[in-house]
């Protein structure tokens, strides 16, 4: 009970048809996070639309119809990893670990959650591990996954629906002003 409990750990994959770069912009732009997160939440404190390594900001949200908050420490956010501390009613630490592979990219996933001391800790992580025991984590990455392909499409699309150079109007060199 409390803070010295051993964390509760939940792991998931996939596979996406998207770049790792995609995938990790999908990961960190918090608009992007927005589309898979398996909770609703705002953001304070964060300078840029990205989560950055050694940001520290603070997100709201409900879990089980109790507005929740959670300080948020960014430990790792770059080519190859997502890795986070949350630390509010329960303590998480949050892990995307995103390598290249034939069609794409290959996510590996890990969340682990401990209580911290009370009884609204006790109850927010039962309320979290039930949550990630019904699939929460596979849920979010399968709409993580949806969103990062559909920006690889919407990427491809700009880059298909450009003219061939040759069609292209020149750029004017003289001042618009």
């Amino acid at each position: 009970m409390g803070i010295d409990r051993e964390p509760r750990s939940w792991r998931s994959g996939i596979t996406v048809h998207a770049a790792p770069e995609l995938v990790l912009e999908t990961l960190t732009e918090v608009c992007a996070c927005r589309s898979w997160s398996p909770v609703g939440f705002t953001v304070d404190g964060l300078d840029g639309p990205r989560l950055r390594p050694g940001a520290t900001p603070r997100v709201s949200g409900n879990l089980g119809g109790r507005r929740v908050c959670f300080q948020i420490d960014v430990l790792q956010a770059d080519a190859e990893r997502l890795r986070l501390c949350a630390v509010g009613p329960v303590e998480m630490v949050v892990d995307y670990a995103v390598h290249p592979a034939s069609t794409g990219s290959s996510v590996e996933a890990a969340v682990s959650v401990r209580a911290v001391p009370g009884w609204i800790g006790t109850l927010s992580e039962r309320l979290t591990c039930l949550l990630l025991t019904g699939g929460a984590l596979d849920h979010a990455l399968v709409r993580m996954a949806r969103e990062a392909e559909r920006r690889h499409m919407e990427q491809g699309a700009r880059r298909n629906s450009r003219p061939p150079i040759a069609w292209r109007r020149p750029v004017s060199t003289t001042p618009a002003c």
